[in-house]
């Protein structure tokens, strides 16, 4: 048994017989204690900045940065323990890989729920006037900030490369905060410019700008996590794992007819057509698309299923024409005209 299979609940080790599908699950399972690390950190974050907020100074900047590390820590909470779920039901309920679709529903709701927070938290900073300007000192807790978030994402982006498959939760956490160490960085950049120049345009820009980033980050998770509700998936994801599926056929020496991918979020499954000699029998046929069908899930990191339809291939026909019969027209001493086909068969007339 190896080092992740050996911290699986004893329910999962049990069906381990199952095949690659079920290893995957557990080896993505295992990778999302790493989410959980992130997801305290945050939530740590968070309460520190709303308690600079309330005690300290009232300053907009600091309460936006507050609430993206709130989100934060509520979205990869979620996202880790919705999935843990999914993952026992998924291996309990003999191989329903639908349910994997909770961590695209989870995502959906924290997208909707940041919308609304961040959509006050920018109105307030509009229309809310006479405020000073923030303590220079306070500038150090969106600094600090940035620093923290570039760790984590290190941290999360050395732990996507040792993942075989590309883990959704994973991946959008190391996304967001690399893109949260720029904002974070000009927010303590935005207090000292502030405290230079006495005026809170700065400020008030940022938490703007910022604002704005998060409702656009927001609104494209929730539009692409939604299109694994309601359709296949997004066509980028489909396309990247139909990809990879006519690789792995095309190296064992077959031609692709054709593939449909459905995804749930990080996994999918397939149907693949594979051509196939008119020569072989119905069993051999069989046997192939079986090895076919293994060799996929084993080899696509991404695939739990995969259905293989193996089509005959066609066979290079020629048109054949049937040639007209000639009749050769000959004349006897007699004037008598005969017409004989080349066929042996003769017709006579008298002119």
């Amino acid at each position: 048994m190896t080092g992740d299979q050996a911290g699986a609940p004893d329910r999962w080790r049990r069906k381990e017989s199952r095949g690659y599908a079920v290893r995957k699950i557990l080896k993505a399972a295992s990778a999302l204690k790493a989410v959980l690390v992130a997801a305290t950190i945050s939530g740590v974050m968070a309460a520190l900045g709303i308690a600079l907020y309330l005690m300290v100074f009232p300053s907009d900047v600091v309460l936006v940065e507050a609430f993206v590390w709130l989100i934060e820590a509520i979205s990869f909470s979620s996202l880790a323990v919705a999935f843990y779920i999914a993952a026992s039901r998924t291996i309990r309920q003999r191989e329903r890989f639908e349910i994997l679709r909770v961590e695209a529903l989870t995502v959906l709701h924290v997208a909707v729920a940041g919308l609304a927070v961040t959509g006050f938290v920018v109105a307030k900073s509009l229309f809310t006037q006479g405020k000073e300007v923030t303590p220079l000192p306070l500038s150090l807790y969106p600094l600090l900030s940035a620093l923290i978030s570039y760790v984590m994402e290190k941290v999360l982006h050395s732990q996507l490369h040792r993942l075989e498959v590309r883990l959704v939760s994973v991946r959008f956490v190391a996304e967001k905060l690399k893109l949260d160490v720029a904002l974070e960085a000009a927010g303590g950049l935005a207090i000292i410019a502030s405290n230079l120049t006495g005026s809170r345009l700065f400020e008030i820009a940022l938490v703007v700008s910022v604002g704005l980033y998060v409702i656009y980050s927001l609104g494209s998770i929730a539009i692409h996590n939604l299109l694994y509700l309601v359709g296949p998936g997004p066509r980028s994801e489909r396309e990247r794992v139909r990809r990879s599926i006519v690789t792995v056929v095309e190296g064992l020496g077959y031609k692709v007819k054709g593939v449909r991918v459905e995804s749930y979020g990080t996994f999918a499954e397939a149907e693949v057509w594979v051509e196939y000699p008119r020569t072989a029998t119905l069993i051999e046929a069989y046997r192939e698309a079986r090895s076919i069908a293994r060799e996929l899930v084993h080899n696509v990191p991404e695939l739990l299923r995969s259905v293989v339809v193996m089509v005959p291939s066609r066979v290079r026909t020629v048109k054949r024409y049937k040639r007209k019969p000639q009749v050769a027209v000959s004349q006897d001493s007699s004037g008598t005209t005969q017409n004989m086909s080349d066929e042996g068969e003769g017709e006579s007339s008298q002119r």
